[in-house]
């Protein structure tokens, strides 16, 4: 099997494309969750609140994903050029891989919650070891898709995980109950980015793959509603309307965010892109920095620039040292 929108249409369109997915799913997932994190009460009632954002999410898709529909023989880079209502691939595998994908980024979410809610000083760390999801998804895809790299984009990868590992070995903050529930989410996310290169290699368009994770995710969610309401209880996050209505525009930030991760990894190199759209830590440190004047100490910062600079090199190495008009490099090392 191999991943037709990684090889077939590397073309500086479609870099730009997966790129600004990226960044999108980086800023929107990101910010979604740390406005999330203001509401640290009890995790459960936060992935409940969550849920009900890929529920929005599902709503406010439709008329979008229907107008895809109409432009689905034209050129859309949102679209898969064998997408699964004109190709010969059937409806049942994709379809429940996406909604299985769904599942799996509960399960992720709903660990991170827990971390910052046990040690809510080590948000921006635990967050940090998402990005360890590129080396193990790429590794993965490299056997399975066929997934190639270039080496520019394989540099700042390492360049990347340099900055993320020195920042975790040497941080002060988090506990080994945040590292934990960082590592579970590190698992569960990657076995979700592989479903998404599944949904691409299946012809699924990125807006119907984006609905199947949503369904799965609320259906999740459903579950759980229904396990607090008989065996746990509320811990008083409805009393306060304000902080409610910060976390449910945080849920649907998330929601979106999660949705251009998907978009990204399913029209781009699968390491490249979840290791931007992964390194939300920096912009956790960031806000920290701008919101609650909180100075970060020279190590968040030193390794914060790593990381940065590390994405530059995935992102722009290839444009900026290997100009072409209509090609980018594919050559595997």
């Amino acid at each position: 099997m191999q991943s037709k929108s990684s090889y077939t249409r590397i073309d500086r369109q479609t870099h730009m494309h997966w790129m600004v997915s990226s960044l999108l799913g980086f800023f929107l997932f990101g910010g979604g969750n740390y406005m999330m994190s203001y509401g640290l009460k009890f995790p459960y009632d936060l992935k409940i609140i969550g849920s009900l954002g890929y529920l929005f999410f599902i709503l406010t898709i439709i008329p979008f994903h229907l107008l895809t529909l109409k432009k689905i023989h034209g050129y859309n880079p949102n679209c898969h050029p064998n997408s699964i209502y004109s190709s010969e691939y059937g409806l049942v595998p994709g379809f429940a891989v996406g909604i299985i994908g769904g599942m799996f980024i509960f399960l992720a979410h709903l660990s991170l919650l827990i971390g910052w809610f046990y040690d809510s000083k080590g948000a921006s760390i635990t967050f940090l070891l998402l990005a360890g999801i590129s080396p193990i998804t790429s590794i993965f895809s490299f056997f399975i898709y066929k997934e190639k790299f270039t080496p520019f984009q394989i540099t700042g990868m390492i360049i990347s995980l340099a900055g993320i590992g020195y920042l975790g070995y040497g941080s002060l903050d988090g506990t080994w109950i945040s590292y934990f529930c960082g590592i579970f989410s590190l698992v569960f996310y990657s076995i979700r980015n592989l479903t998404a290169r599944h949904l691409d290699v299946h012809g699924l368009d990125v807006y119907t793959a984006g609905m199947l994770n949503a369904i799965g995710e609320f259906a999740m969610g459903i579950l759980f509603l229904v396990y607090v309401i008989f065996f746990s209880s509320f811990y008083g996050l409805l009393d306060d309307i304000n902080l409610l209505i910060i976390c449910l525009i945080g849920a649907v930030l998330v929601a979106y965010g999660q949705f251009f991760v998907n978009q990204s990894v399913m029209t781009g190199n699968i390491g490249v892109v979840i290791t931007i759209a992964n390194s939300c830590g920096v912009l956790f440190i960031a806000l920290d920095f701008f919101i609650k004047g909180a100075i970060p100490d020279l190590l968040k910062l030193t390794a914060s620039l790593i990381v940065i600079f590390g994405v530059a090199v995935m992102l722009l190495g290839d444009q900026i040292f290997f100009k072409k008009n209509s090609r980018i490099s594919t050559e595997v090392l």
